[in-house]
Parts: structure tokens; sequence; C-alpha cells
């Protein structure tokens, strides 16, 4: 919304001229919704009888796992039936420089104190393309990187089509068939070399 009224709201006879984020309110709203929407989560299984055991989870077998929590304790608890349902991690692939301070996955770039100047993307998946519509319109200047063929592989061709349009005219570089072979810090910023995959 905040890129469509930038862009077109002149049409429509709206001085836009001064429209601007505020990180930081958007970054306390965000905390806020997370917040509630955990806590929300937290009460629905509350109140279906569901017992929450924090802690991490060792399998026994087919029909019993022990958990340690982070005090230390265990407690083994049996169940007729077990789903594992782990949840998921940012993974950073095997390349030299990705431990480098400034290389960061996208639950530290939805931390951020301010956007970015420049941005590389590692990947074209729905959360790469996500943070890539994210930055751009903060005026980031933003590539993203994908070693397949094309964006959003996992997804349908003509949605993929459609995507690669509105992120050329968000100035989205995308860069596809294509991988990151090393990360070297150049001064305050980083330097990436990309090649072919």
């Amino acid at each position: 919304m905040y890129n469509a009224v930038k862009r077109h709201g002149g049409e429509i006879g709206r001085d836009c001229s001064s429209i601007a984020v505020n990180w930081a309110k958007r970054m306390d709203r965000k905390g806020q919704v997370v917040d509630r929407r955990v806590g929300g989560v937290g009460a629905l299984l509350k109140a279906r009888g569901v017992r929450v055991v924090k802690g991490t989870a060792k399998l026994l077998g087919p029909k019993e796992a022990l958990v340690e929590s982070a005090e230390g304790g265990t407690e083994k608890i049996p169940a007729h039936a077990v789903i594992l349902a782990s949840g998921s991690v940012p993974a950073l692939p095997p390349v030299p420089g990705f431990d480098l301070p400034g290389v960061i996955t996208s639950d530290e770039a939805l931390s951020l104190e301010k956007p970015p100047k420049s941005l590389l993307i590692v990947g074209g998946g729905v959360i790469g393309i996500e943070m890539a519509s994210i930055f751009a319109p903060l005026g980031t200047e933003v590539t993203v990187v994908e070693m397949l063929p094309d964006i959003l592989p996992n997804g349908d061709e003509e949605i993929a089509a459609l995507m690669r349009e509105l992120l050329k005219n968000s100035n989205i570089e995308v860069r596809v068939g294509a991988m990151v072979k090393n990360v070297v810090q150049a001064g305050t910023e980083l330097k990436v070399e990309v090649g072919g995959s």
C-alpha cells in the first residue's frame, strides 16, 4: 500500500511527496502483533486442555518422548501417537564469509534498527521474495540471487512470471541461475562474489 500510494498518489490528486515510514514504530507494532499471536495460541491451547511442556524432546520409542527442560529436569511423556512438528529455522548455506557480521537471516532482517542502504538476498523462494518486497519500497537497493532457473521454484510458473514483473517494476534486481561464491569485508560494507551455478 505504501509503495502504491507513493508511486501513484499523484494520479488521483494526492500529494505524497512527504510520505515516509517510521521504522521504529513499524518494529514496535510487529513486536506487539507477534506477542499477541503467541499469547493467543497459548490461551487457545490452555482452553482446550492441552498441556504445554517446554524443553528439548528426544524420542525414546514410537509412543514415548523424553523432555529435558532448560532448568535441567527431565520428564518421560507417553502418547498413543507422536507428531513431529518442529517448525523451521533459517539455514545458512556453507559459503565462505557467511559467518561475517552483517550477514543475517530473515529473522534478523525483521529486527533491524533501520532499513539498510542495500541488501543482497540469497534465495528467490517465498521468504526471499517477501524480504525483497518489504525492503525495496523503503528505499533499500535490493538484489535477489537464486541458483535455480527461476524464482519461486516450488510454485506455479504463471505466478513466478507475474512476480518477476512486479519485482522489476519495484526496481528489484533478480539474478537467476546464479549463486553466491563468497562474502568478504570491504571497509564498512560486505563484498559478495556471485557466479553461475
